[in-house]
């Protein structure tokens, strides 16, 4: 029995029925706080509502002015398309209709916008606000709504999900036609009705999938899955691949990169999907295979969504999407929240590794192979103690050390780094709360009383051995590479300067930033390297943990793209001895994905070899194994190996020599 299934029988137990729940809904009793970041005041006397558009009086109201007019209290379920409800809830405020008739809504007036704090709005049909219970709503169970709920005023449209009720309502726009809200440009339905889950765009019957409703062509689906985001279903095997220049015969072995598909076809973020990895084979000068292959997790085979407990809980239920290694002769797919999956030489699944019961927590999706030892250096962070666990696997592939670590909080900890002596652990203010997740809430948030600070331990070192710098605050998904220079540490790392701070679609860019950490002093600098946002940086895997020159990564083609998921980009080779960068232009439609670097013999030096890594044409449609000579990055592509469909915009891959 699935979760959403014992959630009903237990409302039956409590003598509740079940069937007030709207399909794929389940009863909560508390009321989840849907916010991450910072929350609005208000002195005494600044908070006014507009009512504007299409009317003929347009007004603007005080709260003491609202509180003065007829109210009424009314008693009702609601519905957030999180999935959680909430019954019997009690709201006191103004119908929204008597707002509308004292403007004087003007013929042909068809919708409304409400319009809140930070530029979020929500769209509405005007004969749904003036129904008796659409309320401009101040109490909740009888008392002032809090901020963080809504406070003091929100829109109050308990018919429909929740999210066209915005919170801190300063606006009531009045229009003659339709336009998309806030969340409705990002994915959400246009309408939301609960009782048809209307939750995104293209949920619904044939010609009620509820994408925007313009005259452009707007996307019916979010924008994760559209374009180039679009998942593939087929998978297919073609051999002995169209490659335009010449392969260079030293490259033998498998290029192979993971990414988020969802087998259903829809998702509820881009981190949500289906893995799917994508292989090609190398050998001899020529392309020998191309195979794209689901990684069959619990989650794939029992269609589990990313969010519901039963996926969240279960070790073994990983999307598998975000990373694919080799180590020690075998391929791992991994995602950081659970245990990791073995591939065979041909992709195909093996099924999850628990390392003979000793992994108890989960595997990250970005372990630290050592060039010199072999070892591969890991970590799992989860909801409950210990929050962060390091682990070692030897260069055989077994499970050598593992050692808790002691963090305040659970922090989404993505990435770590590792020098020739050290583990270094990013404890960042992106917090992890497994009631948001028991609620369907988004798990994870910025969270500005938490603080940042790395973690700087001895190799196969314990929790007695660790040491903390504190850092200012910031999140770092991805570390370019970190290493040792005398008594200090140096850190290059890809600095966003905040995340997921008011909602999980905020997402600022990165910046190549250096940290440097004094072990015999103590002293903590920071500064930025570059002025270029960037994303998937990498190094020669040879250099992992050591000093480093060079360092590949994707950027924006046009400056000021920086936000925009669908932009042209192009791969920088950074020099940190010079302090410069070079850069390969794949044209105007062209979308490289993360660049590995492959090395030409195993004595050449840092960039004697070539980098590769699929890239997506516009202009075609098609996706490309490009292959660069790492060494001049202006030169033309050595070689294109041509592919039988396009590669969907993904993650993380390896270039596993042999």
């Amino acid at each position: 029995m699935g979760f959403f299934d014992r959630n009903r029988e237990q409302l039956r137990a409590r003598g509740l029925d079940p069937d007030r729940l709207p399909p794929g809904q389940y009863l909560t009793d508390r009321f989840p706080v849907l916010h991450v970041g910072d929350v609005p005041t208000y002195a005494p006397g600044e908070w006014n509502l507009t009512v504007f558009g299409e009317v003929e009086r347009p007004f603007r109201i005080d709260l003491d002015e609202l509180r003065a007019m007829p109210s009424v209290t009314v008693t009702v379920d609601i519905h957030c398309v999180t999935k959680w409800s909430k019954f019997d809830t009690t709201w006191t405020g103004v119908r929204v209709r008597d707002l509308l008739e004292r403007a004087g809504v003007k013929p042909g007036a068809t919708h409304v916008m409400g319009h809140a704090e930070y530029g979020y709005t929500a769209n509405l049909p005007l004969a749904d606000v003036v129904r008796d219970d659409s309320l401009v709503a101040y109490a909740y169970e009888g008392a002032d709504i809090e901020p963080v709920h809504g406070g003091p005023v929100r829109l109050f449209v308990p018919h429909l999900y929740f999210w066209k009720s915005p919170k801190w309502l300063r606006g009531i726009e009045v229009m003659a036609g339709d336009k998309p809200g806030f969340w409705e440009r990002n994915g959400y339905h246009m309408y939301g009705d609960p009782w048809r889950e209307q939750r995104f765009w293209g949920d619904g019957a044939p010609g009620d999938e509820g994408g925007p409703m313009t005259t452009t062509d707007t996307p019916r689906t979010p924008w994760f899955l559209t374009g180039n985001y679009a998942p593939v279903h087929e998978e297919l095997t073609a051999f002995d691949l169209e490659v335009e220049g010449a392969l260079p015969p030293e490259l033998t072995g498998l290029y192979v990169r993971n990414g988020s598909n969802p087998k259903s076809g829809v998702a509820g973020h881009w981190f949500f999907g289906d893995g799917m990895v994508h292989g090609v084979r190398l050998e001899g000068g020529r392309a020998a295979w191309y195979r794209n292959r689901f990684v069959r997790t619990t989650k794939y085979l029992r269609d589990l969504d990313a969010m519901d407990p039963a996926a969240m809980l279960d070790p073994t239920a990983s999307a598998a999407n975000t990373h694919v290694i080799g180590h020690a002769g075998r391929i791992l797919a991994l995602e950081e929240g659970h245990l990791p999956y073995a591939l065979t030489p041909e992709l195909d699944t093996i099924g999850p590794d628990d390392y003979d019961g000793r992994l108890t927590t989960a595997f990250t999706a970005h372990p630290k192979l050592c060039p010199e030892t072999g070892e591969l250096h890991f970590f799992g962070y989860g909801p409950f103690p210990p929050y962060l666990t390091y682990h070692v696997l030897d260069a055989q592939g077994r499970l050598v050390h593992s050692a808790p670590i002691t963090v305040a909080k659970p922090t989404m900890m993505h990435d770590f780094m590792i020098t020739r002596e050290h583990a270094i652990f990013m404890d960042l203010p992106v917090v992890l709360d497994l009631e948001r997740v028991a609620r369907g809430e988004p798990p994870i948030g910025w969270d500005d009383t938490y603080g940042a600070r790395i973690g700087i331990l001895p190799r196969m070192g314990t929790d007695a051995d660790i040491r903390w710098f504190e850092i200012d605050p910031c999140y770092v998904f991805h570390p370019l590479n970190a290493y040792v220079d005398g008594t200090t540490v140096v850190c290059d790392v890809g600095r966003h300067e905040s995340m997921w701070r008011r909602s999980m679609e905020d997402f600022p860019p990165s910046y190549l930033w250096r940290w440097t950490f004094d072990l015999a002093t103590g002293k903590v600098t920071e500064q930025p390297l570059d002025d270029v946002s960037h994303g998937f940086p990498r190094v020669d895997d040879r250099a992992v943990g050591l000093r480093h020159r060079y360092g590949w990564a994707v950027a924006p083609r046009t400056p000021g793209a920086e936000r925009d998921m669908t932009a042209a980009g192009v791969l920088v080779k950074y020099d940190l001895a010079t302090g410069g960068s070079t850069r390969h232009d794949f044209g105007p439609t062209a979308h490289p994905g993360e660049f590995v670097f492959a090395e030409a013999d195993g004595s050449s030096g840092e960039d004697e070899g070539w980098v590769m890594g699929f890239v997506y044409d516009d202009a075609t449609d098609s996706s490309d194994l490009v292959v660069l000579d790492a060494s001049d990055m202006a030169a033309p592509p050595v070689a294109r190996v041509k592919l039988p469909q396009r590669v969907p915009f993904g993650f993380h891959g390896s270039w596993i020599r042999g």
